[in-house]
């Protein structure tokens, strides 16, 4: 897989920034929020939203590598959007890890990314793609196709 030059850089950022041990990341989400669980201020709150995005990256790179079809920049941006929407919504009073929280919300940017792919009629050329890359002689079939 070819990642371009963008990716690049996240990939180094992911790599200089590896997840948060259970404590660590207690800790962190303690030092955010109030007593009373609330979020210590808006500028906290994006803080946090930098820092998760930052540890938790290489959980993003995971899933774009099992479930893309096209390993690209934009799926992953979409996936880095899924991403951010998701630490937006966390709420600590949960008590969810933040790869818990993050997880599906990611899957789903990236399956809605794909899906929106297929329609856009590039499935053939992918599908060559992997034909010569494999070998193989796969080909796209219509489900009104008789078997």
């Amino acid at each position: 897989m070819k990642w371009n030059s963008v990716i690049d850089v996240y990939s180094d950022m992911a790599k200089s920034n590896p997840p948060w041990t259970p404590e660590e990341e207690k800790a962190f989400v303690g030092s955010c929020i109030t007593k009373t669980g609330k979020w210590r201020s808006n500028a906290v709150k994006e803080k946090f939203v930098n820092e998760a995005l930052k540890h938790n990256l290489g959980l993003v790179f995971k899933l774009v590598d099992k479930l893309a079809f096209n390993k690209g920049e934009d799926v992953f941006q979409k996936a880095l959007i899924g991403m951010v929407g998701a630490l937006r919504k966390y709420d600590p009073n949960k008590g969810y890890k933040i790869s818990t929280w993050i997880t599906n919300p990611i899957r789903w940017a990236i399956m809605q990314h794909q899906n929106a792919y297929a329609k856009s009629g590039t499935v053939a050329d992918e599908l060559s793609a992997l034909n010569h890359k494999y070998k193989m002689q796969m080909q796209v079939v219509s489900m009104d196709s008789p078997v």
